[in-house]
């Protein structure tokens, strides 16, 4: 019953959001005491890898155009972890800690991207990418199980946002042991903005949409 209710909605929802004024996130944390467990599959290497080298990748076309600028990882505050395979990235996941700002934390409206402040331990995970070739793998997993147990840019603890109907990032990361904390709703344009933020979002020190313009609600 609740699936058939769902499905218009999404689909509503869907078209809304094309407007430009809309957009409705879930956010999902994983805690320290909840350490991930998934081993690189055989055949593939993970490792950090820093701006100096992605732009080799990128001239060498070994790495996919969506993975960004090497520039932003010459901030100490983020980080690219990626599987290589046969001499290619097949997979990466950025990292960011300290805050991430909303134009990298987005849906489908750069204006309504949602920053996020940090604390010390805690990475958000964004732009995480795998080859279509590679899918089925747990590659994203396992990229997020060596950066904590390597404490890659001193994280222990992971959160992340997607958009809600977004259904099969969602159950990838549930499965990761990723748990929810609640919906981010995101309305308007400019500076009439309103922004809906879960209340439990604050008990794990998170500064969810502190630089959003208009009116900001904890429920």
């Amino acid at each position: 019953m609740i699936k058939s209710l769902l499905s218009p909605v999404r689909f509503f929802y869907r078209i809304v959001r094309h407007f430009g004024v809309f957009d409705v996130t879930q956010l999902l944390h994983l805690s320290a005491g909840r350490c991930l467990d998934q081993p690189c599959p055989k055949g593939y290497e993970i490792r950090c890898i820093g701006a100096d080298e992605l732009e080799q990748l990128l001239a060498e076309q070994r790495i996919s155009t969506q993975v960004g600028k090497p520039g932003e990882l010459r901030d100490s505050r983020r980080a690219i972890v990626a599987a290589f395979h046969d001499g290619r990235v097949v997979s990466f996941a950025w990292l960011a800690t300290q805050t991430i700002d909303g134009s990298d934390n987005y849906s489908r409206s750069r204006h309504l991207g949602t920053s996020i402040d940090m604390p010390d331990g805690t990475a958000f995970v964004f732009n995480a990418w795998t080859d279509p070739d590679h899918r089925g793998k747990r590659l994203l997993a396992a990229l997020l199980t060596w950066a904590t147990h390597n404490r890659v840019c001193g994280a222990w603890s992971l959160l992340t946002m997607i958009d809600w109907t977004n259904e099969k990032s969602y159950r990838a990361f549930r499965h990761m042991g990723m748990r929810e904390l609640g919906f981010v709703y995101r309305l308007g344009a400019g500076r009439w903005q309103l922004s809906l933020i879960p209340e439990s979002a604050g008990s794990f020190g998170l500064g969810v949409a502190k630089d959003a313009p208009g009116f900001k609600w904890a429920w």
